[in-house]
């Protein structure tokens, strides 16, 4: 009679429905970028739809991010961060809080790193803008030249780096010193005493017309390229700690770093494609390599400046 009931009570389990979970309905990936540009939303709802969900962009600072993470580790709700600086993508990944991508199939022209907690999406040379009969064949040029030092404090850090890593900290800083000596104030009516500017390429390709600054200026030089490399900063991508989209975030960092759609990312914010090799050769070193000299160069420019 026992064995009766049990196998009763059995038969009934096993008959029942057991329930699956269910996918999520209507899931939302989060992306956090210090700067939006113009395209990214379109750009972004292609992934949406193609993978049936949506994309929300948030515009917000690496410190910004960084202190809402020290808030609520768990809470972030930020799956995907966009950074157009080497040197705040160090200072995210100094706080861990990216996961590391070691799922995802990314191009070798990606340059996953080697710890795999960041990507590179897109790049930004340092360049020279100089007037007709100026040539800026290498950096060191700018020592005979009085110039307009068009860089962020965060781009200084990224552009001396490799000269730290190349030389003995006390040439570093003699380099350093020795452009500075030449650098001329950012102002109209020194215009016609400065040679060149020393710039981005993402901020002289998004200058605006109305500028006169930039009227004498018109020849667009790659320094180093014949010998070592153009120095560049990076557009770099990687995924928040505690995504819970980590499968769907690695796709769309797949996707961004695909040939076509990097193309069309990195022209919405005036950087190169990773792709990109034409017009000149690139500094090999990679960023996440660079990185470790930039708390060196900051103590640099502070004496400098």
């Amino acid at each position: 009679m026992r064995w009766c009931l049990f196998f009763l009570i059995m038969l009934l389990i096993v008959r029942c429905d057991v329930p699956k979970a269910a996918p999520e309905k209507n899931p939302t990936l989060v992306v956090a970028t210090d700067r939006l540009s113009e395209g990214d939303s379109l750009l972004l709802a292609e992934f949406g739809q193609k993978h049936q969900l949506e994309i929300v962009v948030k515009e917000m600072t690496a410190d910004s991010l960084m202190q809402l993470y020290l808030q609520d580790p768990y809470g972030l709700g930020i799956d995907v961060v966009l950074l157009h600086h080497a040197y705040d993508m160090r200072r995210v990944q100094n706080k861990k809080m990216l996961e590391p991508l070691k799922q995802g199939k990314f191009p070798e022209e990606a340059l996953l790193t080697e710890s795999k907690l960041f990507i590179t999406c897109g790049i930004d040379p340092f360049i020279c803008v100089t007037k007709e009969n100026v040539r800026i064949n290498i950096y060191d040029d700018l020592n005979n030249h009085p110039f307009f030092l068009n860089l962020s404090h965060k781009s200084k850090t990224q552009f001396f780096a490799p000269y730290e890593e190349r030389l003995h900290r006390a040439k570093t800083f003699e380099k350093l010193e020795q452009l500075h000596t030449n650098v001329v104030p950012m102002k109209r009516w020194m215009a016609d005493s400065s040679h060149a500017f020393l710039t981005t390429y993402s901020d002289y390709r998004m200058k605006t017309p109305e500028d006169s600054l930039w009227n004498k200026f018109t020849e667009v030089q790659f320094p180093n390229s014949a010998t070592s490399g153009v120095f560049h900063d990076v557009l770099s991508a990687g995924i928040i700690q505690q995504s819970s989209h980590f499968a769907t975030a690695t796709k769309l960092l797949e996707w961004l770093t695909s040939p076509e759609i990097n193309k069309r990312l990195t022209a919405n914010r005036g950087y190169d494609s990773i792709y990109s090799n034409g017009e000149y050769r690139r500094f090999t070193t990679p960023s996440e390599a660079l990185m470790q000299y930039h708390t060196m160069i900051e103590r640099m420019l502070k004496e400098i400046e």
